[in-house]
């Protein structure tokens, strides 16, 4: 949420990558990008940021090149007029208070968010980045500006055009500990057990009705339902990150450890990696074994799947003999 995503998205709005080589570059950073964001590692998250910058500066340059060249012609009046419009959106964009908050939110400036907000900042809209004021000092761990936000408002989930962002989900995506404000958030009534819907949710929702597997009844031979295929809850979220000390905070705190997340359970999700420390917490904590997925597969057969090798062999023992024990009758 950082700000990478939509600079990417804006530089390839306004230049149109004219350059196949500067495309595969800017395809590297981004995929770079993703990774330093998945980690918390700011320092790369930064250094990224300026690469992109200068990517863009270069493009800009090579097109306002090309449009000097053909200004007389009618493309390159129209390429003029679309970065022009592009041009006005972001300044306008970047003029609006709920821009402003956003990024007031992330910086953990209480008076300059107090003082938005009293001009009439929305506290739950947001345009991509940056984000609602209450994930951006979420992510940022600005306990003051939380505490404010949540007096004020804010909600936990906002929904976007493709996601809905929920603040539970960005603390444990922090890379430092963040179980001090987990708590706090559940404590101020944050959903635990919430599965975030995303458009390939609504769009599997519609095939499996129309097929009539949707798991409401009829001919359902593979156990699909479709509320399994979610974005998943926070404990999802902690246990596909490794974020082992985030996990047990929100099982501590009576999170569900059987909701469905892309289709699987968070244990199913620990075994098909072979996670020993991920299916050890999960199971201390209840986690059913057992249960199936679709395709009617189990925790113990998603390990089971996943070829021996020697590198992953004391692992995959080690799981096995785990499941192995806990579905046992």
């Amino acid at each position: 949420m950082k700000g990478m995503i939509v600079l990417l998205l804006v530089v390839q709005a306004m230049l149109a990558l004219p350059l196949a080589a500067a495309e595969r570059s800017l395809d590297q950073i981004f995929n770079e990008l993703k990774v330093a964001q998945a980690a918390g590692d700011t320092a790369r998250i930064e250094a990224l940021t300026r690469e992109l910058q200068q990517h863009a500066e270069r493009n800009r340059a090579q097109q306002q090149a090309q449009i000097e060249a053909a200004r007389d012609s009618a493309q390159g009046q129209q390429m003029l007029q679309g970065m022009e419009n592009v041009q006005r959106q972001v300044k306008a964009r970047a003029e609006s208070l709920e821009f402003k908050i956003g990024l007031a939110a992330r910086k953990g400036d209480l008076a300059q968010v107090k003082a938005l907000h009293q001009q009439g900042a929305k506290l739950n809209e947001y345009a991509l980045d940056p984000g609602p004021p209450l994930m951006e000092a979420v992510s940022a761990g600005k306990d003051e500006v939380v505490r404010y936000l949540l007096d004020n408002g804010a909600a936990f989930r906002v929904q976007g055009k493709l996601v809905a962002l929920d603040a539970l989900e960005f603390a444990v995506r922090r890379k430092e500990d963040n179980s001090a404000m987990i708590r706090y958030l559940v404590e101020r009534g944050a959903l635990i057990d919430q599965n975030a819907a995303t458009l390939a949710t609504d769009m599997m929702v519609r095939t499996e009705r129309a097929a009539g597997r949707d798991g409401s009844g009829g001919d359902n031979p593979h156990n699909i339902k479709t509320a399994q295929f979610g974005r998943g809850s926070a404990l999802w979220t902690a246990i596909d990150l490794r974020k082992y000390r985030h996990a047990r905070t929100l099982l501590e705190l009576k999170a569900d450890p059987n909701v469905f997340g892309n289709g699987f359970t968070p244990l199913m999700h620990a075994a098909g990696r072979l996670d020993v420390e991920a299916v050890k917490l999960l199971l201390e904590f209840g986690a059913d074994a057992a249960l199936e997925g679709p395709h009617h597969i189990t925790a113990l057969q998603r390990a089971e799947k996943v070829k021996e090798s020697p590198s992953n062999k004391s692992r995959r023992d080690e799981v096995l003999r785990l499941l192995r024990a806990a579905a046992a009758p």
